[in-house]
């Protein structure tokens, strides 16, 4: 066998664990998914590109940059003309680049330590088998393309072929803005190399320069002429959108480098990066100096401007391979350190197999980690598939089915919404429009930027943003964790400030903790901000209620249907506190309304059932108002008598 050939297991390997994860997800939850709703984004600007030839997100809307990668969009539209099947076409390419990657770091491995094949052998196991790398190779995301390129450039500096290093350095760019970090630590790395190791080719280095540029200059034009700048509208609205840090990204990133076998890896990688310091200090050859900058740098970067570990951490996966690349290097140097320890003579003969055989099993062991984690992470891959078709998958299509063909929906996630709904989409966080940039998390702009783009309907997670004012057409179900809803956007309609919905959400939490006293408090800070904010009100009514102060209960829930008339909440809590005073009459009145204004309100139609049930003239009334019971249990889906509203 070639020592190439060696290859086919690892990536064989790479193959089999993405499709155990695609297949055992299917299995689980009844239908293939993505975990991550940003994979209908490529999608839909991939749609749009293939079927009219505009980079928008849908048919009809303005050209955008709103795809962070355009490479990788390019590349689904191509495969659009060949199957309309989003899931084949998010899978395929996903695991293509999957494969490229594991096939490249042993060929860059095989160069780095040429005189044996077992460290290139085994980092293309420990990365074929690395659970957040396979799963997101299925996630419909352009990561594996961005990491395959990453260690194409990479070999390409090995092999000392300039003019492609710079065609992968521009085809990085893009795929993803961020891989600039690489080329910059490329380029630190050459110059460096220049300096200490004087190689005869390095007048020829400049080269890569007449491939890049242009690349470059065209990506750089690509996103001018679409938005007017020089990166991706995405990559804006995600600074702005989590300019105020994260506290938890020290810990969130901790947890990324300790998990499975990641943790010997990183003990291995910075005995790596000792020995290139070390190298440094001497003025010697550093061969991996790129790899070591680049993981530091890297991370550097996220932790300044964007800290924040989300879906597994994806956003810094490209610097896993890089790891493994250092983890490899640091068996070598344990194995030279255990060659050199041995010495000659018997005892040198008896342990000779040693420096072979301790970085052999060290490495296998840590692959076995993260083997074993495989099954873990793909139901991890299942749970968080479900939870986006049960969420934004699901509001989409119903968007798709009941709202009017002219509805215009703004919403914060842009990805299934846009692919699904098949109406025109407006984007609050400045994925799509930079029209709201510079006011992201503004209420009174975001209501104007809305009803300036002819907004009629919103689908936001109550999380995200909160609209206190407004009950809702549809909403998913609460089991899910998350809930998303569609409202109408009205005359009428607010938006809570990012610290009212805070201290909302706070207030609610403590409630369902049994906690009533600290949600007062919380929600007397946020009425301090926000005096006539409904569900402020309607959540102090219902912590009253907990307390037993049942008529400052009954005053805050008035309040709130002061400032919102048809609040189905605040109806609903005051026909629960009619009825346990005993005015059933009064409180069927309540509840009536309650259940008009929003028939998902699971709450308002048991209390319902049950009022009637006590009163002479609400018998013939039960049968119907059970099954409609039934059905929102069941399903949570809106019944057919939802009102329409303008």
């Amino acid at each position: 066998m070639k020592r190439t050939g060696l290859a086919v297991l690892p990536i064989a390997g790479a193959l089999a664990a993405s499709l155990y994860f695609v297949f055992a997800t299917r299995a689980a939850n009844g239908a293939f998914g993505f975990p991550l709703d940003d994979a209908w984004i490529h999608l839909s600007f991939a749609r749009t590109f293939a079927t009219t030839g505009r980079f928008a997100d849908f048919a009809g809307g303005p050209i955008t940059s709103g795809s962070t990668s355009p490479l990788f969009t390019l590349l689904e539209a191509v495969a659009w003309l060949f199957t309309h099947h989003e899931y084949w076409i998010g899978y395929g390419l996903g695991i293509v680049g999957f494969l490229f990657a594991v096939g490249l770091i042993f060929r860059l491995l095989i160069g780095e330590h040429p005189g044996e094949l077992w460290p290139a052998t085994l980092g293309a196991l420990a990365l074929a088998t690395q659970p957040k790398i396979v799963g997101i190779a299925v996630s419909g995301m352009e990561t594996t393309t961005a990491i395959a390129l990453l260690l194409f450039a990479a070999m390409e500096v090995r092999r000392r072929r300039w003019k492609t290093v710079g065609v992968a350095a521009g085809l990085l760019l893009w795929t993803r803005p961020d891989t600039l970090i690489f080329s910059a630590c490329l380029a630190l790395h050459l110059v460096y190399e220049a300096v200490v190791d004087k190689p005869a080719d390095r007048a020829k280095v400049p080269q890569a320069l007449l491939t890049f540029g242009p690349l470059a200059a065209l990506y750089f034009a690509f996103n001018g002429a679409l938005s007017g700048t020089l990166f991706p509208n995405s990559l804006f609205a995600k600074l702005e959108y989590y300019r105020f840090g994260n506290h938890r990204f020290g810990a969130d990133l901790w947890s990324f480098l300790t998990a499975g076998g990641m943790t010997p890896a990183m003990i291995l990688f910075l005995v790596s990066l000792a020995g290139t310091i070390r190298a440094l200090a001497r003025r010697r050859s550093a061969p991996l100096l790129y790899a070591h900058l680049f993981v530091i740098a890297f991370v550097a970067a996220y932790a300044w401007k964007l800290p924040f570990l989300y879906q597994d951490g994806r956003y810094l996966m490209p610097i896993i391979p890089f790891v493994i690349v250092g983890m490899i290097d640091g068996l070598v140097r344990i194995g030279q350190a255990v060659r050199a320890l041995a010495g000659g003579g018997r005892a040198g003969k008896i342990v000779e197999a040693l420096p072979l055989a301790i970085p052999i099993v060290a490495g296998l062991w840590m692959v076995g980690l993260d083997l074993a984690r495989l099954p873990a992470g793909q139901r991890d891959f299942a749970d968080r598939a479900r939870h986006i078709d049960d969420v934004q998958v699901a509001t989409a299509r119903w968007c798709r089915d009941h709202l009017p063909p002219g509805a215009i929906v703004a919403t914060h996630d842009i990805g299934a919404l846009g692919f699904y709904s098949m109406r025109p989409i407006v984007d609050v966080v400045g994925l799509l429009d930079r029209g709201i940039q510079g006011h992201i998390g503004d209420p009174r702009a975001t209501l104007d930027f809305m009803r300036a783009r002819g907004v009629t309907h919103l689908a936001f997670l109550t999380n995200w943003i909160e609209v206190p004012n407004e009950n809702p057409l549809w909403r998913t179900n609460p089991a899910e964790g998350e809930v998303m809803q569609v409202l109408s956007l009205t005359s009428r309609t607010q938006i809570s400030s990012p610290i009212v919905m805070s201290l909302n959400l706070f207030a609610e939490q403590s409630l369902v903790a049994g906690d009533p006293k600290t949600a007062l408090a919380a929600l007397a800070q946020a009425s301090r901000v926000e005096p006539a904010n409904p569900r402020t009100h309607y959540l102090a009514g219902l912590a009253f209620v907990k307390v037993g102060a049942l008529d400052r209960a009954e005053r805050e829930l008035q309040i709130s249907l002061r400032d919102f008339p048809d609040g189905s909440k605040a109806l609903s809590a005051l026909g629960q506190l009619a009825a346990h005073r005993g005015e059933d009459a009064i409180a069927a009145g309540y509840l009536r309304r309650a259940v008009a204004e929003d028939p998902l309100n699971v709450e308002a139609l048991t209390v319902l059932v049950d009022v009637l049930s006590r009163l002479p003239d609400g018998q013939a009334q039960l049968p119907a108002l059970r099954a409609r019971l039934a059905d929102a249990i069941s399903s949570q889906a809106p019944v057919e008598d939802v009102k329409s509203r303008p």
